[in-house]
């Protein structure tokens, strides 16, 4: 009994282990699309920028 104890505490270690990967691995994935968001902001910006330089021109 004492065995089986010990080897589910053993794989509660290594679920936590995983999901503490896993949501370090979240973090970084939101924050890597938060930069993207902000870059594709900035470019829509800059292609409006444009764009209306380009319609005021003609």
């Amino acid at each position: 009994m004492n065995c089986i104890v010990e080897s589910e505490k053993d794989e509660i270690k290594k679920l936590k282990a995983h999901l503490e990967i896993a949501n370090k691995n979240l973090l970084i994935l939101k924050q890597e699309n938060f930069k993207l968001k902000l870059n594709n902001f900035k470019l829509k910006m800059e292609n409006e920028k444009l764009q209306k330089l380009l319609y005021d021109k003609y």
